[in-house]
């Protein structure tokens, strides 16, 4: 839990795959970075997303980036530490395991999402899975704000008392080709939004 001296650690954690969860990652590492933060970052999905965009940006940037990073599994999880001011995690759809052992070192827990309803779905079962020991709150991601949908799903996470982001991120073709990539302040947009929302939740 949030304690002074401890990094902010915050975890990207969806039961679907596909809906932002390194992206989210990513883009709050730059987030936080050029708010002047020291930032790491965990990749604790085996199939290495968050590293591999780490490394395509350190070859595109022509330079190591400001934050640091390391693959992490169930084991290394529950042992490795941090001297950063945030850590992020990224999290696997299908590992429970790594799942349980990254909420277990978390003080937030984010929760990517779109608004269909087969996404709430798992948003459900990815908040029950979590359980009440830890905060978590929903992100609604790659949305259009001027649909009945998003609008619906706004309404049905307040009806639930499922905490949500004011932030939300809209679906635009610059997000969805910013991976591989450093952001600049000017690139963030919404995101540098949402990380000063989880400032204000964590007083961190």
């Amino acid at each position: 839990m949030i304690e002074n001296g401890n990094p902010l650690t915050l975890v990207a954690l969806n039961s679907k795959g596909g809906v932002g969860k390194t992206t989210t990652t990513m883009m709050l590492a730059a987030a936080f970075t050029h708010a002047g933060r020291s930032v790491e970052v965990w990749d604790a999905d085996p199939q290495g997303s968050a590293s591999e965009w780490i490394e395509d940006a350190t070859e595109a940037h022509g330079e190591a980036l400001p934050i640091r990073y390391a693959a992490v599994n169930r084991a290394t999880l529950g042992r490795k530490t941090s001297t950063a001011d945030v850590l992020l995690i990224d999290t696997a759809p299908g590992d429970p395991g790594s799942q349980s052992a990254a909420v277990a070192r978390a003080d937030l827990v984010l929760v990517p999402t779109g608004a269909a309803r087969l996404d709430l779905a798992r948003v459900w079962a990815t908040v029950d899975a979590v359980g009440q020991a830890v905060p978590s709150v929903v992100l609604l991601n790659r949305v259009d704000a001027r649909t009945r949908t998003y609008t619906d799903t706004r309404a049905v996470l307040e009806a639930e008392g499922v905490p949500s982001f004011t932030t939300a991120i809209p679906r635009r073709e610059a997000f969805n080709t910013v991976a591989g990539s450093w952001p600049t302040p000017a690139q963030l947009g919404p995101w540098a939004d949402v990380a000063a929302e989880i400032q204000e939740m964590t007083q961190r």
